[in-house]
């Protein structure tokens, strides 16, 4: 599915996939790889920020089609 979206719609899929990954691997075994990947607390919340607003976008695109995809 993601093979053939416009590429915001890829980059919206591929932040909502890690940052979920990521918040699944904080509950789980309470370690927060993108803290140590990004290593710069702002930067890491810009990518919490970021991840949130995919997954609106994601429940969104339940409502509205994508004018770039053509779904």
């Amino acid at each position: 599915m993601i093979k053939h979206s416009c590429p915001v719609c890829q980059i919206v899929g591929l932040i909502a996939v890690i940052g979920s990954l990521n918040s699944g691997l904080v509950g789980l075994i309470h370690t927060n790889y993108i803290d140590k990947i990004l290593s710069h607390v702002h930067l890491a919340r810009v990518f919490d920020i970021a991840t949130i607003i995919a997954a609106l976008v994601i429940v969104a695109s339940y409502f509205v089609n994508c004018a770039a995809c053509k779904k």
